[in-house]
């Protein structure tokens, strides 16, 4: 702001102004979407803001916007379908969302590459239909995965597959969402 000398000054607060979701919200036509990588990745579109220009460029583009001696992290994860939705004998649906494995091991790769049964604190959908003891099942071709509810106030499902030699992360695969 100025004052009537012209003199800059600026106000200070530590108030945040109000989240609108009026401002999150836009129209993004289908068409716009990226369904599936370009064959030459480094040709995907990358938008770029340098010191407050914004310019549509490559990603071939990238290290012209990076300065010299910068530190670049690669993320190679991948997302697993980690979305189950079981069908009661009623026609019920509850869906089953896999959050972070408990046994035999918390360690997620660990827990994928499991061939036994295998624990994981999981979001329930429609909780209150699943009696306890019942035992919901998925097939897809020859594999066959059970969920069965160990704890429902800590969202604790054990599953259970076959065929045995799978690893959990084969059974995933083939049966989640």
């Amino acid at each position: 702001m100025a004052n009537t000398t012209g003199q800059l000054f600026l106000t200070m607060t530590t108030e945040k102004p109000p989240i609108r979701m009026q401002d999150f919200t836009y129209l993004l036509p289908e068409d716009r979407i990226a369904l599936h990588p370009l064959p030459l990745r480094d040709q995907a579109k990358l938008l770029a803001w340098n010191k407050g220009i914004i310019d549509h460029c490559f990603f071939y583009q990238l290290p012209d916007f990076l300065p010299v001696g910068s530190t670049l992290f690669f993320n190679n994860t991948k997302v697993i379908s980690a979305r189950f939705l079981f069908r009661k004998e009623t026609g019920a649906t509850i869906e089953v969302f896999l959050l972070s494995p408990v046994y035999p091991t918390s360690e997620m790769a660990g827990a994928l590459s499991c061939k036994e049964k295998t624990i994981w604190k999981c979001s329930v959908g429609n909780v209150k239909r699943w009696k306890p003891g019942l035992i919901l099942s998925i097939q897809s071709g020859n594999i066959s995965l059970a969920a069965r509810l160990v704890n429902e106030p800590e969202g604790l499902v054990e599953f259970s597959w076959t065929p045995l030699e799978l690893t959990f992360a084969e059974v995933v695969h083939a049966t989640g969402l």
